[in-house]
């Protein structure tokens, strides 16, 4: 292999670089150089992108090549010649535009270059939202407006504090009142380009893409074929900027002409959610199946975002289908897997636990119990310092789901009241009841009945409080929970102390063997202290200090499992603490009973 000199490379960049400007002759005699024009330049930028230069233009300020790029630009959009509507050199000026932009994302330009580049850029930005506002007078060549485009959207997505989203809505106005009808000459690349330069700066825009759409048609029924990475590139545009629907006449032009099993047959693992979002949308249930077929064993590298869409649009005629059924089991046990290592978003969740509920109860119990044990989804649980709202729609948005599909979660469900108990200690201002009711009524009463602690130091909380009046908005909540707690204290004669989470009653159980030897060994203590009365107050202890000798009994698999609220979530479950979300726990029986009257 031929090694470059390194020198020589840098020689040619400079070059390049005062080739892009006229030169005076040397000496002040003689005519002046010309300029390069600027397919020469658009050359030398693809070129400049590739190796061996592109290691050369990283992290030297000494190079005048991407710099002298950004000028030529300027001197370009100073002269207003490459954006007048007849002018053949649009073309090339969007290309040198867009492999500039390509060099501003990936090469490491030094600050002072980069600055000077996105100067450039923010110019070009500004010319483009005044396309917009007279697209009569814009230019109307395809692979110029597809490239112009691209370039302006690379530089929106590199920095999106400079750079809005007018200049691609300018664009955008140009080519949906002028240079996309039915005489324009846009081929299946260049709308594809087009489409993934809106979805790289996550740029919606439905009357271009319907557009797009209507110009894909055409082409689909003149005969001409698209190939697979052009359709896919469209179509993911769309589907990433919710524009599917948009470009649903295309699809049906392809079913009716050549059919969409050539694109399924050629489909990668990332492309299974956009091409069953496709054939759900053009009814292809015959193929629909075949992908359900051929990807089921596939989907290991589908991101979650992916798996989601896959079960947000599933088709509603599916009862029948074995294939499908099984598809979509394999599709939410890829989904519970990613939440263990990423919290999925509220919406996500929702999805995600309505489709496991619809499977056979042991593998519904089996998926729901898996996700909501996951360490990722419990740290994703609003933090006790939250506002009250903040903290109710955090809660809500993931515990809710759970609730709805009648599943027992005693992990995600500890994990809550821990913070909710946490929150309510750390409300400074928390005298009134309706700030910790709302969230307190998100645990059903089972749930209160599992926790004694949890449900004295809730009776207790209410006893503190200022209620509403009776003809408050607020009132009915509060009256609410105050009737879930009396029927809750009622059960716990009747309430196993078993949770149905054998590991995490494994973890109490240790717990309280160390609070039993905590107990007896301060009692012991106490006794032989004469100064001790017979009476003396229940033996209380610091969080901070518990949490220390509790962790020389208990492996790091409690800590791992539940996250950094580990002890409040074990504390909730013992019968021989009373904690009520301080920095402090007394070691005694707690008695809901009592404090509920």
């Amino acid at each position: 292999r031929e090694r470059w000199v390194k020198e020589h490379l840098d020689m040619v960049l400079s070059a390049a670089a005062l080739n892009m400007h006229t030169m005076s002759a040397s000496g002040g005699g003689g005519a002046e150089r010309p300029r390069a024009t600027l397919p020469t330049c658009a050359n030398a930028l693809w070129a400049a992108a590739r190796k061996p230069f592109d290691e050369r233009l990283s992290g030297r300020s000494n190079c005048l090549f991407v710099s002298s790029a950004g000028l030529r630009l300027q001197v370009e959009l100073t002269e207003k010649s490459a954006l007048s509507p007849d002018s053949s050199a649009f073309r090339p000026f969007a290309q040198m535009c867009a492999w500039l932009a390509h060099l501003v994302v990936t090469a490491k330009l030094q600050e002072k270059n980069r600055e000077e580049v996105m100067k450039a850029f923010l110019k070009l930005s500004q010319a483009c939202q005044e396309l917009g506002k007279a697209p009569e007078n814009a230019p109307t060549d395809p692979e110029g407006l597809c490239r112009l485009a691209m370039a302006v959207a690379l530089v929106i997505r590199e920095d999106r504090k400079t750079f809005g989203t007018e200049a691609l809505q300018g664009v955008a106005k140009v080519i949906v009142n002028r240079a996309m009808d039915e005489g324009s000459q846009w081929e299946p690349s260049q709308l594809a380009v087009l489409a993934s330069a809106y979805a790289a700066a996550e740029v919606p825009h439905e009357a271009l893409f319907r557009k797009i759409g209507l110009a894909a048609e055409r082409h689909t029924l003149q005969g001409n074929e698209w190939s697979t990475e052009q359709l896919m590139k469209m179509l993911n545009a769309g589907w990433q900027l919710n524009h599917l629907k948009s470009l649903e006449r295309v699809l049906k032009a392809i079913q009716g002409e050549t059919g969409l099993q050539k694109y399924v047959k050629d489909a990668t693992p990332r492309d299974v959610p956009l091409l069953f979002n496709v054939l759900v949308l053009v009814h292809d249930h015959a193929i629909l199946e075949d992908l359900a077929k051929s990807q089921k064993e596939r989907l290991n590298g589908v991101s979650m975002q992916g798996l989601i869409s896959i079960l947000k649009e599933w088709p509603i005629r599916d009862k029948g289908s074995a294939v499908l059924q099984t598809f979509k089991s394999t599709v939410v046990k890829e989904a519970v897997g990613l939440a263990a290592r990423k919290a999925p978003t509220p919406t996500e969740l929702r999805i995600l636990v309505d489709a496991a509920a619809e499977e056979s109860k042991t593998t519904t119990l089996m998926r729901l119990t898996d996700l909501a044990a996951s360490p990722a989804l419990l740290n994703a649980l609003p933090a006790p310092e939250a506002q009250w709202q903040e903290f109710y729609d955090g809660v809500a948005g993931i515990l809710s789901p759970f609730n709805r599909a009648g599943v027992v979660v005693p992990r995600l469900e500890g994990a809550c009241a821990a913070r909710l108990l946490l929150a309510a200690d750390r409300d400074k201002a928390g005298s009134e009841a309706r700030s910790f009711v709302q969230p307190a009524l998100l645990l059903h009463e089972s749930v209160l009945a599992g926790m004694p602690v949890l449900l004295q130091a809730l009776a207790d909380r209410l006893a503190k409080s200022r209620m509403p009046r009776s003809s408050s908005a607020d009132a009915p909540e509060v009256r609410k929970l105050c009737e879930r707690i009396i029927k809750a204290a009622s059960r716990l004669g009747t309430a196993s102390a078993e949770s149905g989470d054998k590991q995490l009653d494994g973890w109490v159980a240790r717990l309280e063997d160390y609070l039993a030897d905590e107990t007896a060994f301060r009692e012991r203590e106490r006794d032989r202290d004469r100064r001790s009365s017979a009476a003396a107050a229940s033996i209380e202890r610091r969080l901070e200090s518990l949490e220390k000798d509790v962790s020389k009994r208990l492996d790091r698999g409690a800590k791992d499992a539940l996250g950094s609220q580990w002890l409040p979530i074990l504390l909730l479950r013992c019968r021989r603490v009373a904690w009520n979300g301080g920095k402090t726990a007394l070691l005694e029986v707690p008695r809901p009973r009592t404090a509920v009257r």
